[in-house]
């Protein structure tokens, strides 16, 4: 019998030429959203990483999984402490992406605590804010297919 490459709970989407499967998941702090979407066998954290097309995809994913939420986890951190956010891959967060932060962000702060992970916050347009990484946010999880 051949194995499935995403179970019938994700979502099915053709975005940016890639296929894409997104499962929203409940809430979790970011090491829970991150092994709870590797539970799901070839799945991770959603990724903000394929431009204006994707990241309205994943906003519009999000509304309509999680409607009263402002934040959800995207699957970027610095857990290295080298002031440089990475993908859940291992790539790079590229200087390209830079629109899609918030203004002052990232500052690895969120008051006197450090912020390593990554959030979307639909309330200032979908940007990204970096966050503590204890925060309880939505989880959204991606199979992606080159």
């Amino acid at each position: 019998m051949p194995k499935t490459i995403a179970s019938k709970e994700f979502e099915f989407a053709m975005v940016t030429g890639k296929i894409h499967f997104l499962r929203a998941m409940g809430e979790g702090q970011y090491m829970k959203a991150k092994s709870t979407c590797k539970g799901e066998g070839f799945a991770h954290l959603v990724m903000d990483d394929r431009g204006q097309e994707w990241h309205d995809y994943v906003l519009e994913f999000m509304e309509s999984h999680f409607p009263s939420q402002d934040k959800f986890w995207i699957g970027a951190d610095d857990f290295d402490w080298d002031y440089e956010f990475s993908w859940v891959d291992g790539t790079l967060v590229a200087d390209s992406m830079k629109t899609f932060w918030l203004p002052g962000e990232p500052n690895f702060k969120n008051g006197t605590q450090n912020a390593r992970c990554v959030a979307i916050v639909k309330s200032h347009g979908g940007k990204w804010e970096d966050i503590v990484c204890l925060a309880l946010l939505p989880i959204i999880c991606e199979i992606r297919l080159p």
